[in-house]
């Protein structure tokens, strides 16, 4: 577990305080048992908020940092709590728009985005989109992820357009920073093809997923859940576009994927068999 390295020099003041915070570094580093980091980063937080106050922003980090650990635990009730109160104190001392509130922002709405609660997770992703475009004192992936994170949420509700519109630019930037290859570009260039396949734009979609697959083959085990994802994806579309034989071989190779993952009687195995039979019905109706 990565820990700010703000702890160690702004907790200085109480030396209890600094052991505490070096025993949950300790415990991440170690990778022990989440209930015991979380016991620790609650002593953490207790002490912060005893030395420093509750509006301080080392009580703010402690938060954030046992929120991240109470998310990873499935605690995710009281993590968006710690969050959401997090973001709240640093709104008041400095503002909504600063570039740590943002971040934060972006934080809490990838969480309730998590528990299901899309209407707040969009409304907090438009604010951080509509607040960091075109900000030097931001990092473009902070735009950038709020951007794909948002078309994820419409492509949930059905809605393509509009997923098509933030993926788009998200997909554009993530290339320029990081590149082909890193895993931000393949999941916006995934998630792009989705939405346009969804609006019958199958050209467009199946030259995505082709580069993709030809992106990730180069890394991936064959049985890679991504790179099984993409072929799957792939072989709709083509078979959608009348391209029976791909279609075809990239449906029967993401079967044996499954087939050895989970068996042969499993729901995810039976619904490719169920895209092999409507592409075996497609290319031999008259």
């Amino acid at each position: 577990m990565a820990h700010p390295t703000w702890h160690r020099g702004a907790l200085a003041p109480s030396r209890l305080l600094r052991r505490v915070v070096e025993r949950a570094e300790q415990l991440g580093t170690n990778s022990l048992e989440s209930g015991q980091v979380i016991r620790v980063e609650r002593k953490v937080l207790a002490l912060s908020q005893a030395v420093f106050g509750a509006e301080s922003r080392v009580t703010t980090g402690a938060k954030a940092l046992l929120a991240e650990t109470l998310d990873r635990d499935g605690q995710s009730s009281e993590a968006l709590v710690l969050r959401t109160e997090g973001l709240d104190a640093k709104v008041r001392h400095r503002g909504e728009a600063h570039a740590d509130s943002l971040v934060s922002e972006l934080r809490l709405a990838g969480m309730l985005a998590a528990s299901k609660q899309n209407r707040q997770a969009k409304r907090h992703l438009r604010h951080v989109v509509a607040e960091t475009r075109l900000r030097p004192d931001v990092d473009i992936d902070v735009t950038l992820a709020a951007m794909y994170q948002l078309g994820r949420l419409y492509l949930e509700e059905g809605k393509a357009k509009k997923a098509q519109a933030m993926l788009e630019p998200a997909l554009v930037g993530f290339r320029a920073k990081h590149g082909d290859s890193h895993e931000d570009t393949w999941r916006a260039a995934s998630s792009l093809a989705v939405a346009l396949g969804r609006q019958d734009e199958f050209d467009a979609a199946i030259s995505i997923l082709r580069q993709l697959l030809a992106l990730e083959g180069d890394v991936l085990d064959v049985d890679d859940p991504d790179l099984v994802a993409t072929r799957w994806q792939l072989a709709e579309w083509l078979h959608r576009q009348g391209e029976y034989a791909e279609a075809e071989t990239l449906a029967t190779s993401v079967l044996a994927s499954k087939v050895r993952r989970y068996g042969y009687a499993h729901e995810e195995s039976t619904a490719v068999r169920s895209l092999l039979a409507g592409i075996f019905a497609s290319s031999t109706r008259p």
